[in-house]
Formats: structure tokens, sequence, C-alpha cells
């Protein structure tokens, strides 16, 4: 039984972390519990993973601050070789991280020394840095990001993302035609009406259209809350 012993491989914590409860790890990791890889740095990525995933809040500062610190010395440590990460493992990381908005620069500097210099693709790893980005007002570089992915491969995730860049930017027709792509490519997205919906208010637009956009909602998407 794993949980019963204190020093365990990389592979023997995730499977604890995809099976096992939160206060199982918590009472494993209290008790003494560690994670040993074969390498040093899979086993700091891997105990960066533990700590994060022992975080009972967001609104848990201290605990947040201690992983931003945590990860930071990761990065520096390791500049030179977070290429070399195990995409899956990384990703796993990221998407946690990116819970805490206060995280979301460390999610940049993690991905970035990943990614390729052109050929960029909306893969998850890409997402998550763009959504990374945006968390963290980086909004030149998101801007840069963007304009590297062919359009032809945006999905319904990338459109939202520049809707929510145009946003920032104060152009919301511009924006809107965003949401209206990402609708395009996936119309039972509550969160994209309700951004559609929210857009248009923004421009003081009248009763009468912003009801006529309202009546553009599947009842089945309203019907899910």
């Amino acid at each position: 039984d794993i949980l019963n012993s204190k020093n365990i491989s990389v592979a023997e914590f995730i499977f604890l972390k995809d099976f096992s409860g939160k206060k199982d790890i918590s009472r494993w990791a209290k008790s003494g519990g560690m994670v040993s890889g074969q390498e040093k740095l899979e086993t700091d990525l891997a105990n960066l993973l533990l700590n994060l995933t022992l975080l009972d809040s967001i609104n848990n500062r201290v605990g947040i601050e201690n992983i931003r610190v945590q990860a930071g010395l990761f990065i520096k440590n390791y500049q030179g070789k977070l290429s070399a990460l195990n995409p899956i493992r990384l990703l796993d990381l990221v998407e946690i991280l990116l819970i805490y908005p206060e995280l979301s620069s460390v999610v940049c500097d993690l991905i970035k020394p990943t990614l390729p210099i052109s050929d960029i693709w909306a893969s998850p790893i890409v997402k998550c840095y763009l959504n990374g980005l945006l968390k963290s007002e980086q909004m030149v570089t998101l801007t840069r990001v963007l304009t590297q992915i062919n359009k032809s491969e945006w999905d319904g995730f990338v459109w939202m993302i520049q809707a929510s860049l145009f946003e920032q930017e104060r152009c919301y027709k511009k924006a809107i035609k965003s949401v209206e792509k990402a609708l395009d490519q996936n119309c039972d997205s509550l969160d994209s009406w309700y951004f559609l919906v929210r857009l248009h208010g923004r421009l003081n637009v009248t009763n009468l259209i912003l009801h006529s956009v309202l009546k553009r909602v599947p009842d089945e998407i309203l019907s899910k809350k």
C-alpha cells in the first residue's frame, strides 16, 4: 500500500495523486511521506506538485506564497532544463497552478522555455500559457503569441482568450466578434453566451438589442443553471 510507505517514487506519487483523496495524501505527507525520483529534477517537480495538491483553499495566502517561492526556486535552479520536463507532468502542474490567479505568472515562466520558436499551435500546454498570460495581465506577450498561432487552427478557447484581450483594450465590438467566432465552434458554452451578453452591456445597447441576444441562447443551455 503506497500510503503506508514513507518514501515513494514519482510514478507512485502520480498514482496516489490521481486515485487518493486529498485528506489521505495530507495525512501521508504529515506523517513524513516523501517523493524521490531517479533524478533531482523530477523529484523537485513532484514535490512541488505535492505541495500544490495539499493547498486547502484559494484563500490560503500563506500557502500560495510558499508555492510561489518554491516554484520560483525550481525555475531558477532548472532554467536550462525546463524544456526537458515531462510534458504530461508539466501540464498536470500548470493546470492546478492556474486555479490560483496569484500563480499565473509562474505558469508562464514554467511554460515559456518549453515552447518552440515558431510553428506554435493551440496545444493544451499552449492554451495554459495563453490563460496564464491573460490572468497575469501580460497583454503585449499575449498579443504576440496569438499572432503566432494560425487562425485557421483557433478553437473556441483561443477565440475567447482573444475576446478577453479585446475587452481589456476596451475594443468591445472586436471582442463581440471574437465571442461569436467561439460560439460558431461551441454553441453550448454557457460562459461564452454570458460573455457575449456582458459585452453588449458594456456597449450600453438598447434593451431591445440585449433582449435579441438573450433570445439566441439555447433553452438547454439556460436549463443547466
